[in-house]
């Protein structure tokens, strides 16, 4: 026999504790890996949708298991070998027409079996006899029991069991009783109900790998349990791949999980991958990848690795918690897999069974010949060196690190639990706590020569392990320059321009340690006219603000850490330019002019000047014999090269005003700037009428409204007076909106307001109703105008006192005035017939002048008896004679303003 594996041994002396670690390095083949133990042993399923002899058909389900020396399998039968696969005996469980999906024992006596039509076997005398514990049906003809495992202990079990298609949910069974009664939970909560492994961390936590999808398995996560399934946590942190069969616990951390990701079914990335996670499932990592399908879903764990099954390229191994893996053969389709099967158990690191897709069991007893060494201890640490620093030599103003890298043996893994240094130069050490699977030390020499210490690692399982520490500390010359002598030595100022300036020069410093600047000083005539801005980095500046003209000379002297000095010459110059002074426009306000109400506002004159430096302005006025029609808003009190002053034109008269602005400056000279402007007096603006007349007693007269002077349609109020015989029927715009003002009426008087008056004719009209009662002639005056959307105010003048008249001419003649009382108020004549009863003559007296009227007399017949004319004054009587004989008749009296009957009775 050919051995390819060669073996390396290092003793480490720590204090009084002798370790010796034997380590595989290489994994070369050995003979003799993988061996077929028992072909065809138990009889397997095939699924009727693919033809038994397709190459590429590989079966569901089927199990195996170890414990306890009893190596367990089975697909539609169940068998077992006492003598790790040399010979099998078929067990007398009975379940025709199913199919075994898990296999587990507690001890050698109490053992489970899950089937795929739902069913929960529980023996508890090693297989001699068995019962079905659970039968879960999901409310559908067909449910899956896919994984069945003790929990610590053989009356607490748990069952995983899910529906089968269209509707895949999952639930977790639980029983404290040893299967005599269950209580049922869904692990996925409200994010997913499909699963199909779960598996019990050494904690005794609970992981179920749950997906959101409940037809395809994508995407997943985990759902744990710290209470033996009565309650749930869903971490959705981080997605793992859903469509897989097996999540495995690591066999000494708990927070490590594995998850054999298949994807036969279904995939979204096209992947077969195998996951792990450090945090209890929280985040996910896959750290292998191959094409679909290739995974088979089966995984199990040992002490130190981790295996999980292939369709047809062999077994995976994993040695270092899921992080790297390795196949370990045999490859080329010697051991076909099943898919969705436990079809890998291991009896410990390197003897491992695997159940093929025919059958068939196979074994090894070299971990697949790259056999995992057993520790001579039951826990221990290898570290990569015993030394840190040994030849190396760091100023003892520098300091490095070194690191060692460990791996940790045992379970639980030790762990580090305190790191000491001991010895003469233990100050110049400084441990950095270990992290993930190195640890390391600051060496900073706090002497020259030889540091010795040793750092003493205290173990978790109460061991000690030492790291020899051995650098050299060395000393180094300090070194202090300046990139430069001096500052501002070609810099050359006037008093005007923007300071402060800064200047900056580098510097370097080197030694151990290096010399710093410690203090600074500024001496000389000028030192008051610089500032040091203390050094950042590697540089240092001078910030320079004069107060004068001519060299600017200081020293800045610095100090140093070392007790040494050094000097920076600061050098400047000031210069004084001549002042010159322009101003714009020559004169202000000069093509300006504004009503005496007005004014013109915020006019600037810019003034210009240069040189160095620029006077003050002492004094500012405005003098001359206008000056009151000026107002001097704003001046520099110091010329900075470019200012205004700014000055408001307000007339107080009419016609051309004349001014000036005195600015006096700090050296004595005036700056005399020019403001002309012009009084602009108001525009006088008139109103006038029309007389009307009218041939209608009671008749409807417009008195026309005419505003003469506007320069644009503008907005005038006026008060219109009128006789109060005239009937005041209101005044009105040109497009007829009435223009009375609200509240503003009284008899013989009515304030309006014209919006929008004429510039040129009628604005509007007056209507009265004329009557003739006693005056022939009646009169309409307007006053009292006042433009009221005039900019400014004082824009227009009208004489207050001025009277605009309209003279109304009334009907005239006989008996109009009678007609036009009847008209105005509905006032008739009453007349008087005396004496009556009459003799023969009778007086007719009227109330009213009626004029010329004409009488007729009737009888009762309707008989003209008589007629004649009289003229009717008021309350003048007028003799009638009547010739009648005895008798009744009707006086009929024809006037102008109408007909008027009287009756009068003739007795002789």
């Amino acid at each position: 026999m050919k051995f390819c594996v060669v073996i390396r041994m290092r003793a480490f002396v720590r204090g009084s504790i002798f370790i010796a670690l034997v380590i595989l390095l290489q994994s070369t083949p050995l003979c003799a890996q993988w061996k077929k133990l028992a072909a065809n042993v138990v009889k397997e399923d095939y699924e009727p949708i693919i033809a038994v002899n397709d190459p590429n058909y590989h079966p569901p389900f089927g199990a195996i298991h170890f414990k306890n020396g009893v190596l367990w399998a089975g697909w539609l039968d169940l068998w077992s070998s006492l003598d790790s696969g040399k010979t099998w005996q078929k067990n007398n469980l009975s379940i025709p027409g199913d199919v075994i999906t898990d296999i587990n024992f507690y001890d050698k006596m109490h053992g489970l079996v899950s089937t795929v039509n739902g069913r929960v076997y529980l023996t508890r005398n090693g297989g001699m006899n068995w019962n079905a514990v659970l039968y879960s049906t999901f409310n559908v003809p067909t449910t899956e029991c896919v994984n069945v495992a003790f929990d610590g202990s053989p009356t607490l079990i748990h069952a995983l069991c899910v529906g089968s298609y269209p509707s895949p949910s999952g639930e977790l069974f639980t029983s404290f009783d040893g299967g005599g009664s269950w209580t049922p939970t869904d692990p996925g909560g409200p994010y997913g109900a499909f699963c199909q492994s779960f598996c019990i961390t050494k904690d005794g936590s609970l992981y179920v790998l749950c997906s959101h999808d409940p037809t395809a398995g994508l995407p997943g996560f985990v759902s744990v349990s710290t209470d033996h399934g009565l309650t749930w946590q869903q971490h959705q942190q981080s997605e793992v791949d859903g469509e897989s069969y097996t999540i495995s616990a690591d066999s000494c951390d708990p927070r490590l999980l594995y998850v054999a990701n298949e994807d036969y079914k279904s995939t979204v990335n096209g992947l077969s991958d195998l996951y792990y996670s450090s945090d209890a499932g929280i985040n996910w990592t896959s750290t292998a990848s191959f094409p679909v399908t290739y995974l088979s879903g089966g995984m199990t764990t040992s002490l130190h690795a981790i295996y999980a099954t292939s369709l047809a390229s062999g077994i995976y191994r994993s040695r270092d918690q899921g992080k790297s893996w390795k196949n370990i053969g045999p490859g080329n389709d010697s051991i076909p897999s099943a898919y969705d099967s436990r079809n890998i158990t291991c009896a410990n690191d390197n003897i491992v069974f695997v159940l093929d897709s025919e059958g068939s069991v196979w074994g090894t007893t070299n971990s697949g010949g790259d056999s995992i060494p057993v520790p001579p201890t039951k826990d221990f640490i290898l570290f990569s060196r015993d030394t840190l620093f040994a030849g190396e030599s760091v100023g003892i103003c520098d300091s490095a690190s070194g690191f060692i890298s460990f791996i940790r043996v045992g379970c639980p893994l030790p762990l580090i639990s305190a790191m000491n240094i001991l010895g003469n130069g233990a100050s110049s050490y400084t441990p950095i706590a270990a992290f993930k699977d190195s640890l390391g030390v600051i060496f900073k020499p706090g002497s020259v020569g030889i540091q010795d210490a040793q750092l003493i690692l205290t173990l978790s399982n109460g061991t000690f392990d030492t790291i020899i520490l051995k650098g050299a500390g060395t000393s180094v010359p300090e070194v202090f320059t300046l990139s430069r002598d001096s500052l501002f030595v070609k810099d050359f100022f006037v008093l005007c321009d923007s300071f402060p300036v800064s200047h900056f020069v580098a510097f370097s410093h080197s030694g151990c340690p290096p010399p710093d600047i410690t203090k600074t000083d500024l001496i000389g005539p000028a030192a008051q006219n610089f500032s040091v801005i203390p050094a950042a980095g590697d540089s240092l500046g001078v910030s320079f603000k004069p107060n004068g003209y001519g060299e600017q000379d200081a020293d800045l002297i610095l100090t140093l850490s070392n007790g040494t000095f050094d000097t920076l010459r600061l050098r400047a110059f000031i210069s004084k330019i001549p002042y010159t002074l322009s101003f714009a426009p020559d004169t202000l306000f000069k093509l300006d002019s504004a009503f005496t109400c007005d004014s013109v506002t915020g006019k600037q004159i810019k003034i210009k000047a240069t040189g160095c430096p620029l006077p003050k302005v002492n004094g500012k006025t405005i003098t001359g014999n206008d000056a009151s029609s000026f107002e001097l808003i704003s001046a520099p009190d110091t010329l900075t090269g470019s200012d205004n002053v700014i000055v408001t034109f307000k007339p107080t008269k009419t016609g051309k005003l004349n001014a000036n602005v005195i600015l006096t400056l700090d050296d004595g000279t005036t700056l005399t700037l020019p403001i002309t402007g012009y009084g602009m007096p108001a525009i006088p603006i008139s109103l006038s009428t029309q007389d009307q007349t009218t041939d209608t007693l009671g008749g409807t007269v417009q008195v026309p409204i005419t505003i003469s002077g506007l320069q644009k349609s503008e907005a005038v109020s006026l008060i219109v007076h009128y006789d109060t015989l005239l009937k005041y029927i209101g005044s009105f715009s040109l497009s007829n909106a009435q223009l009375d003002v609200a509240n503003q009426q009284w008899k013989g008087r009515s304030e309006i307001l014209i919006p929008s008056a004429n510039p040129s004719g009628i604005s509007a009209y007056a209507f009265f109703d004329v009557f003739n009662d006693t005056l022939p002639k009646q009169s309409v005056w307007f006053d009292s105008v006042t433009v009221t959307s005039a900019i400014p105010p004082c824009r227009y003048n009208f004489a207050p006192l001025n009277v605009t008249l309209s003279i109304i001419n009334a009907l005239t003649g006989c008996g109009t005035t009678t007609l036009s009382r009847f008209i105005h108020y509905g006032e008739m004549p009453e007349f008087a017939l005396k004496p009556n009863p009459t003799g023969g003559n009778i007086l007719l007296t009227s109330s009213e002048d009626i004029g010329t009227t004409e009488i007729i007399i009737y009888d009762m017949l309707g008989a003209e008896k008589g007629r004649s004319h009289i003229e009717l004054k008021k309350d003048v009587p007028v003799r009638i004679e009547l010739t009648l004989a005895n008798g009744m008749y009707d006086v009929r009296i024809k006037t102008l303003s109408g007909v008027f009957d009287e009756r009068v009775v003739v007795s002789r």
